[in-house]
This record gives C-alpha cells, structure tokens and sequence, in this order.
C-alpha cells in the first residue's frame, strides 16, 4: 500500500481483468513496502539502513511457490 509508483487501484484493476478472464490468479497487498523490494529479505537489500528488508513482503515467496504447485505449473517435493 506504500508504493508511491503503482497504487493499490491498479493491483485490484489487475485481478479483476484476469477474474473476468477466468485466468488463475492470488493477490495480497501488503501494508508495508517500498517499491522494488525484489526478495525482501537481506539477499537483495542492498541499503545500510536495511530500508529494503520487509519481513512481511518476504513472504511473497512462499505464496509464489504455493501457487505454482498448487496449478500444477512446478513440481515440489
């Protein structure tokens, strides 16, 4: 919800056209969060201050790899 470059109207513009599609999709929007936090975690943050780490948004990840297993697009363990 932070983001200054992409606001929440477009994520939710975004997910309604892929609903109408009936293309599958997940949307979370996080309260916290700059633009570009690639991973979220330290492995891309490359600021002193630890600006770009968000734990909540980190879990992006886990979501990520959750939704492609469950549509069958990867195969986990």
């Amino acid at each position: 919800m932070e983001d200054p470059y992409v606001p929440v109207a477009s994520a939710l513009h975004f997910a309604s056209q892929l609903e109408e599609k009936m293309v599958p999709f997940e949307l979370h929007i996080y309260q916290k969060g700059k633009h570009g936090l690639a991973l979220a975690d330290l492995r891309t943050d490359s600021k002193k201050d630890r600006s770009q780490s968000n734990e909540q948004a980190a879990t992006w990840k886990r979501l990520y790899l959750g939704w492609l297993k469950e549509n069958k697009l990867i195969n986990l363990f």
